[in-house]
């Protein structure tokens, strides 16, 4: 069996995918190359001894785990073929596309067209700091409308992203009412490279939940990813004018995640960001540096941010009462009801844990408990105060015209165990929401047969 959690997000997309789209991934030389790199090194070196030998026979018994989950992850993909007598064979279409994206190397099979390095260095170091800046504000608006959606932060992001969020369930309501879910409260904790992976496999779901090819997509991504690790100094690469209105729609999606920039649409190139770079570190932990935290939590509930971040503050607005807002520190205060407000959307008490932890000032982490246990159990207990009450579905039965009625219809409802609540003087009865059911068709009988 494959665990997912250890596999690339895009490799167990692509297990999910249709044989024919799999199919088109795994021969074109692009995203061969591509889908290699993301693959564990075990499993890459299975497939190099079978591209020098075709088919290789590995007994049962001499198989190690890493080699049965490389071999199950590679017939899940198409890529490896195993027959009665368990000797394996590799997909000569991956074998060719492989082979052809190595000899070409990643540049050339990305078929972009690197535009010559700016001239004048002191401008294009401005130029690479302005395109950084200004790729990671554009994430930031996403990530801003996702922790606090209101009417000014939805102004900075385009519908598709806010179908995209709403369908990965990371958003629920509509219109002007939307709040943020406890799944889109895990996604905000996650590291910039699984945050960006998980948007971009969200977005594919919801393009082939709608019936729509995503074939045409990842053509456009993953060879913009290639571009990635080519020489430094390329970072500039025309525009492909051979994209049709979907992929250009898709282009200029990228653009407003932050992940491509482009200056003005008539330039005719785009620049490749850092956040881009995302995409080719598959699952590892982040290769961009740990910010150093801001936060401190005191004993007394109160909560210092040393941030200007308005992302920051936006996350810990959503389940604490701010107080007061300085230019480069915020002061708040947990309080039962500011808490009670994040759980009501589904947020868990250890969300809101790990994000103080994980955020902790470098102070307070380098104490044994970065946050005191009194707050840390004091959450937990108003996680658990709202759990005290269980919800069900039920029917409320009243107004009954006789005694014989109401004691009838208490007698058929214990026999049949679906009585939640009997109030004799008030002649009252609650009974479970598929005992309803029952009761109507007895009722029914009953009365037919009088």
């Amino acid at each position: 069996s494959m665990n997912e959690s250890e596999m690339a997000p895009f490799i167990s997309f692509m297990v999910s995918m249709t044989r024919e789209e799999r199919g088109y991934l795994i021969s074109d030389p692009s995203s061969c190359l591509f889908l290699f790199r993301l693959l564990p090194p075990s499993t890459q070196s299975l497939i190099f001894s079978l591209i020098w030998d075709y088919t290789q026979s590995i007994p049962m018994s001499e198989r190690s785990e890493s080699d049965i989950s490389s071999i199950t992850l590679l017939k899940h993909l198409d890529i490896v073929k195993e027959d009665n007598n368990r000797k394996l064979s590799l997909n000569s279409l991956f074998r060719r596309g492989y082979l052809s994206g190595a000899v070409q190397g990643s540049h050339r099979s990305s078929r972009f067209i690197p535009l010559n390095p700016e001239k004048e260095k002191d401008k294009k170091k401005k130029k690479d700091k302005d395109v950084v800046k200004k790729s990671n504000e554009r994430w930031e608006c996403l990530l801003r409308f996702l922790a606090l959606p209101s009417e000014s932060t939805v102004q900075n992001v385009s519908s598709t992203t806010r179908d995209v969020l709403s369908h990965a369930e990371f958003t629920s309501g509509h219109g002007s009412d939307i709040d943020i879910t406890s799944k889109g409260f895990q996604f905000l904790l996650l590291s910039p490279v699984k945050q960006i992976w998980s948007y971009m496999i969200e977005l594919l779901r919801m393009e082939t939940r709608e019936g729509r090819s995503v074939k045409e997509l990842l053509d456009v991504l993953l060879r913009m990813a290639l571009c990635v690790d080519s020489e430094p100094e390329n970072k500039r690469f025309e525009i492909d004018t051979s994209w049709n209105e979907r992929q250009v729609n898709f282009v200029n999606h990228l653009r407003e995640l932050g992940l491509i920039f482009i200056r003005k649409r008539k330039d005719g190139f785009f620049y490749l960001t850092p956040l881009l770079a995302n995409l080719c570190l598959a699952n590892q932990n982040d290769s961009m540096t740990k910010k150093t935290g801001t936060i401190i939590v005191e004993t007394n509930f109160r909560v210092y941010a040393y941030t200007s971040s308005s992302l920051q503050l936006a996350i810990l607005s959503s389940f604490t009462s701010m107080t007061y807002r300085f230019h480069d520190m915020s002061v708040g205060i947990l309080t039962r009801d500011s808490v009670r407000k994040a759980l009501q959307v589904g947020i868990t008490a250890d969300q809101i844990i790990s994000f103080l932890k994980t955020n902790s000032h470098p102070e307070s982490a380098s104490s044994a408990l970065p946050i005191p246990i009194t707050v840390s159990d004091q959450i937990r207990l108003w996680e658990d105060e709202r759990k005290r009450l269980l919800y069900q579905d039920a029917t409320l039965y009243s107004s009954f015209e006789s005694e014989r009625e109401y004691q009838d219809v208490l007698s058929f409802a214990e026999k049949e165990d679906i009585l939640l609540l009997a109030d004799a003087s008030r002649k009252n009865i609650v009974v479970t929401g598929e005992g309803h059911e029952k009761v109507k068709a007895w009722w029914k009988r009953r009365n037919d047969g009088n």
